[in-house]
């Protein structure tokens, strides 16, 4: 039976949907068989960012399907944990990776430095589990940081190298990945706990909710 991916995803900035040649080609490129739950929410969803859960119990950022091999390669996955298939983040320094070393790729949480020095945090057998547990997930659990700010637009590569030339720097990997994703953020804390949390709460999956929350 078909699942239903909007009480997941009805927060998130939804990126557009692929296609099964897409896929494919990313399954041969990475040597790998996708779920059929993963395909299925990549053929409606190819790369999302945003809370997950009625109290933005977690954030997370999902990658294309096209960029995966792109990720897989910048953090070096397959040297630090091999076995394991990178296809999101939750900005705040870890990764959730797939285990494709078993045939339902159980997902676990890794932090991006150090990813093969710990011992992964389990997430869920199927990726439906998992957007579950996130759902479910407290609060708590997510950092201020990440909970308290509106996302600015990503950088560009190009903006990025520029800005390196002018400071004569070079960025590391982590924060390249970080501005490719969003590049300046505003806090919205008050304003966001007052719609959310206060009596009469508007519910963050009723319509309208981006345009209520939209900082002017």
């Amino acid at each position: 039976m078909p699942i239903n991916w909007t009480k997941y995803t009805c927060q998130l900035e939804l990126g557009p949907s692929t296609t099964i040649e897409e896929i494919h080609s990313a399954e041969l490129a990475l040597h790998v068989t996708f779920t059929e739950q993963y395909v299925d929410f990549l053929l409606q969803h190819n790369g999302s960012e945003g809370c997950v859960g009625p109290k933005c119990n977690s954030y997370i950022s999902f990658y294309r399907v096209n960029e995966l091999m792109d990720r897989m390669n910048g953090y070096k996955v397959a040297d630090f944990a091999p076995g394991y298939l990178l296809f999101a983040t939750n900005l705040g320094g870890e990764a959730y990776v797939f285990d494709t070393r078993l045939p339902h790729h159980p997902i676990y949480r890794l932090p991006f430095i150090g990813m093969g020095t710990v011992e992964p945090d389990f997430r869920g057998n199927t990726f439906q589990e998992f957007l579950e547990i996130l759902y479910t997930e407290s609060p708590d659990d997510l950092s201020d940081d990440i909970r308290n700010m509106e996302l600015g637009a990503p950088a560009t590569e190009a903006a990025i190298e520029e800005a390196e030339s002018a400071l004569n720097v070079t960025f590391d990997e982590d924060y390249k990945d970080f501005l490719l994703s969003q590049n300046g953020h505003r806090d919205y804390s008050e304003r966001y706990r007052k719609l959310t949390f206060g009596s009469g709460r508007l519910n963050a999956c009723s319509p309208g909710w981006r345009n209520s929350t939209r900082m002017k």
